[in-house]
Order: C-alpha cells, then structure tokens, then sequence
C-alpha cells in the first residue's frame, strides 16, 4: 500500500500552464529566440525584391 501511495504521488502536483509566445503572455525575453527561428523557417521570396 506504501508503495503504491509512494509511485502515483507526482501525479498528484497541480499542472500550471504558461505559454512560450510573449505576444500571449509568455516571457519577453523569449521574443528575439522566438523571431530568430521564424526567420530561419522562412523561405518566402519576395517578388518585388532587387536582392
């Protein structure tokens, strides 16, 4: 019975919720890191550019 009561305790810790994307409340910080792989995922070209 200990045991048992021992192996299902962590499922018992309240799960919180907090997003990554600070345009939704996450961390501001995650901002650059967030834009930098966006960028990185790019590979819209656009037709009016000269470059």
């Amino acid at each position: 019975m200990v045991a048992c009561a021992a192996i299902t305790s962590p499922a018992l810790a309240e799960i919180v919720y907090q997003p990554v994307n600070p345009s939704f409340g996450g961390n501001p910080f995650n901002s650059s890191h967030l834009l930098g792989i966006a960028n990185a995922q790019n590979d819209y070209k656009d037709p009016a550019s000269t470059a």
